[in-house]
């Protein structure tokens, strides 16, 4: 997507939503991203993050957080960059609720003020295309789920978790800082995620 807004626009800023700030193996692909590209990253909560602690999820008591959607993170995206519109990687086959946005809206939401020319692209053809273009892959691709999820990104499932703690135990201490629950949920063979 990135790759797409630099060929088309002048000036360009990226965002990127994390779950758990500051996790090493996230960071690091950030920094390449940056230097590579000339262009900046802005690192702000994903919107679910709200819900995974006001809830209570893999915690094991709920904070009092005010939870916001998508449309508040844009906001303060808008806020911080001065830009109005937004341009997403989403594509229809992410999930159901995604497919039927996407064909509701389409590629441009004027009413949303939002861009999203993957929308119709397979998970396969955005990776065909990094390839072509010479753009570095990401360390890995699914976070230790297999090569069939759609979904893209560290997240809290249990595949995630594991091959967090597996490669790298000081990112796993600090999801565990923020989700307490998740070492005991997961219950792997030794009895922690």
């Amino acid at each position: 997507m990135l790759d797409l807004c630099l060929q088309v626009f002048d000036k360009v800023e990226a965002v990127f939503m994390y779950v758990v700030p500051d996790l090493s193996f996230e960071e690091r692909e950030l920094r390449q991203a940056e230097k590579r590209t000339g262009v900046r990253v802005h690192r702000v909560p994903h919107w679910m993050l709200s819900y995974y602690l006001g809830g209570g999820h893999w915690r094991f008591r709920a904070l009092d957080v005010r939870q916001v959607g998508q449309k508040q993170i844009e906001n303060l995206v808008r806020h911080r960059t001065g830009y109005t519109w937004t341009a997403w990687g989403h594509r229809m086959d992410d999930s159901l609720g995604r497919r039927f946005y996407l064909r509701h809206r389409g590629v441009i939401d004027w009413r949303c003020m939002r861009l999203a020319p993957l929308y119709d692209w397979r998970a396969h053809e955005v990776e065909d295309y990094v390839r072509a273009k010479g753009i570095p892959l990401p360390h890995s691709l699914t976070y230790g789920r297999g090569p069939r999820r759609r979904s893209r990104g560290f997240t809290l499932h249990k595949e995630c978790i594991r091959w967090c703690r597996d490669n790298y135990p000081e990112d796993y201490q600090r999801v565990l800082e923020w989700f307490p629950a998740l070492e005991v949920q997961e219950g792997g063979d030794d009895g922690k995620a």
